[in-house]
């Protein structure tokens, strides 16, 4: 099991997302910490509910189960960054 589990998300959040994924990683490299990706967009996710209608290399898992059970465990510790939209339409970051 990966040390970290960075999350992959839809359009225009991925784009913050992915370009803080090889930040993390350069960071997390010296100290041996493992980096995993697990993908909860929502085309991942309907892509994991229809297996049967895909080739092998098409399937995917169903990510977003996956760390669901995995919250339940011992193993689990969050950071979440929650974005926050204002009837303004400002963004806070929370």
């Amino acid at each position: 099991m990966t040390d970290i589990i960075y999350t992959k998300v839809d359009e225009a959040p991925e784009l913050a997302s992915g370009s803080f994924l090889p930040i993390i990683k350069m960071f997390t490299a010296p100290a041996g910490i493992s980096i995993g990706t697990k993908d909860i967009s929502l085309a991942g996710r309907i892509l994991s509910q229809f297996p049967d209608h895909l080739k092998p290399e098409q399937r995917q898992a169903d990510d977003l189960a996956e760390l669901g059970e995995l919250v339940k465990t011992h193993l689990f510790v969050g950071i979440f960054y929650t974005k926050i939209v204002d009837t303004k339409g400002k963004k806070n970051v929370s």
